[in-house]
């Protein structure tokens, strides 16, 4: 079945229904095609703190389509960075670190044509059957824009850069924010959580969208379901990686504990 050009998160949302979707740090399709056939909604691909090379990111982009799964991309905030990004079929683009309301409106400028932005008369390769005015007409209307804040300054500037019209979402770098705010390596430091209320809240109060990235375990779907009560329409599942680790690590913490498994007796030896 032929994917839908529309934006599904953008679709469910002004519905007034939630999207899920999983984190894929990893350059792998597999991975990808996993959030397709489990129903993600959306896969959201790391593309600015993971090293993916453009082919690469091209084929995760074009996996995620495959299965009906908005491409949404974290990317660097130079210009031509976010366009080529558009241009290989992303349709969210995330940036990182937005302190104010000038590196919102650069992400605007490399994602729109004009007259709202500036980006060039490019496309990808999946629309080019599209007349190219059918296309500048869908990607105005199904581009999604989110701005990550994840320091004291991004803080401060915040109700500046919730008033551009084209910032779709807001979403919480609590890792750097936690760096931020002196409290380093714990992102669940009251100082963190009271900040990332005060921002999920201050962003929800402003119409904008919001998204929380939780871990899979009982305490974050807990969290999730908390904030999707508060309005919250975006939840984000952390990646496999992490899951593995998660599963696998207590699947052998276990089964060594239950079989008398010591790795000191062999040493000892």
């Amino acid at each position: 079945m032929k994917a839908s050009p529309k934006n599904i998160v953008k679709q469910r949302y002004k519905a007034g229904l939630v999207s899920l979707g999983i984190q894929v740090k990893e350059s792998s399709q597999h991975l990808v095609e996993i959030a397709g056939v489990v129903g993600a909604d959306f896969v959201k691909l790391d593309s600015f703190r993971w090293p993916v090379s453009p082919e690469m990111l091209q084929g995760l982009i074009q996996t995620a389509w495959s299965h009906q799964m908005m491409p949404w991309v974290a990317s660097p905030t130079e210009f031509w960075d976010m366009m080529w990004r558009m241009d290989m079929g992303a349709q969210g683009l995330s940036i990182a670190c937005a302190r104010n309301a000038e590196d919102v409106q650069k992400m605007v400028d490399a994602t729109y044509y004009a007259p709202i932005g500036r980006r060039e008369s490019n496309r990808p390769l999946r629309f080019r059957g599209m007349s190219q005015g059918d296309y500048f007409d869908l990607a105005r209307d199904e581009t999604l824009l989110c701005a990550q804040i994840e320091d004291e300054e991004g803080m401060a500037n915040l109700k500046e850069i919730l008033k551009n019209e084209h910032l779709d979402v807001i979403c919480v770098g609590s890792g750097d924010l936690a760096i931020s705010l002196g409290v380093a390596n714990d992102r669940n430091h009251p100082k963190v959580k009271e900040a990332r209320k005060r921002i999920h809240l201050e962003a929800l109060a402003a119409g904008k969208q919001v998204t929380v990235t939780q871990a899979v375990t009982t305490e974050g779907l807990d969290e999730a379901a908390y904030w999707v009560e508060q309005g919250v329409n975006i939840v984000t599942l952390d990646g496999p990686f992490k899951v593995l680790i998660q599963t696998y690590g207590d699947a052998l913490k276990n089964l060594k504990g239950a079989i008398g498994y010591d790795t000191a007796k062999l040493a000892a030896e």
